[in-house]
């Protein structure tokens, strides 16, 4: 609760700065100047942090939450796959598979609505004319943004299928069964004149195939670093997806102009940070 009213009251102030800074630099600054200014800070400040993420994921991953549940969730399947088969390895992985499905059917209805928007010219023109603050006003660059939008919704529907696609893998590979012991074959006691003279490579080449190859497939399955794998580029998939939910707010508020764009921009690096670190 601290923390919300403490990210409340810095949005409040930074909405108060950005009317001041608008108030004044209508009079100093154009239109143009003022749109590629904010814009491009906007841009700047998610490319950058982002590139920050995936190096300190990289070099220092004990420091982000996406490294200690990486680590959280290799030791559950490692834990699964030697416990054996067990109901709650199911019910977690369709609770995962669950909110992917939900979330990747969200972009893709998202990334209509604004499709549907951005093609009608009235709904356009309408949002220039009443809700634009500062910055360029014109069709084709609200057109355009309204397109990254949903460039931005696809690949967070894509991501969370990719998610489902992996989850799907882990959940076969976590309930591989254990391979069955080989039948020790018991010596015959007399052995005929032909048998005998066969050597030891054709009497192993005269073997079962069809058991030779079960144990070719199940021997995979003893290693849970596959397990572990398949969950981690779900994992990974799923929060690349979540990013472009929270990458497409400020976009979004870029159709209000450049001064809420900046401020949606800085407000959720803000809380991507704080969730990389802190809370996960």
């Amino acid at each position: 609760m601290d923390a919300c009213l403490r990210l409340c009251y810095l949005l409040g102030l930074t909405l108060l700065i950005c009317v001041v800074m608008f108030k004044v630099s209508s009079i100093v600054i154009s239109a143009e100047t003022l749109e590629l200014a904010l814009s491009g800070s906007a841009f700047g400040l998610l490319l950058l942090y982002h590139l920050y993420h995936a190096w300190e994921v990289s070099v220092r991953p004990d420091r982000t939450s996406f490294g200690r549940n990486s680590r959280a969730r290799a030791q559950w399947a490692t834990h699964v796959m030697r416990k054996g088969p067990d109901i709650l390895a199911v019910q977690t992985l369709r609770n995962w598979t669950m909110g992917a499905t939900l979330l990747a059917s969200t972009a893709i209805v998202l990334a209509l609505g604004v499709l549907s928007f951005a093609l009608s010219t009235d709904g356009v023109d309408q949002l220039n004319s009443l809700v634009h603050i500062a910055g360029v006003r014109s069709h084709t660059l609200a057109i355009s943004k309204a397109l990254l939008a949903v460039f931005i919704y696809l690949i967070g529907f894509v991501s969370f299928s990719l998610c489902i696609r992996f989850y799907n893998h882990a959940a076969f590979l976590l309930n591989l069964p254990a391979p069955a012991p080989e039948p020790l074959l018991a010596p015959s006691p007399v052995l005929s004149a032909e048998a005998a003279s066969k050597s030891l490579p054709q009497q192993v080449a005269q073997q079962p195939v069809l058991q030779l190859a079960q144990q070719e497939i199940q021997q995979p399955g003893l290693d849970p670093r596959l397990a572990i794998r398949a969950i981690s580029r779900g994992a990974g998939a799923y929060n690349f997806g979540m990013r472009a939910y929270y990458i497409s707010i400020p976009v979004m508020l870029w159709l209000l102009g450049p001064i809420w764009f900046f401020v949606g921009a800085l407000m959720m690096t803000l809380l991507i940070y704080r969730l990389d670190h802190d809370y996960g």
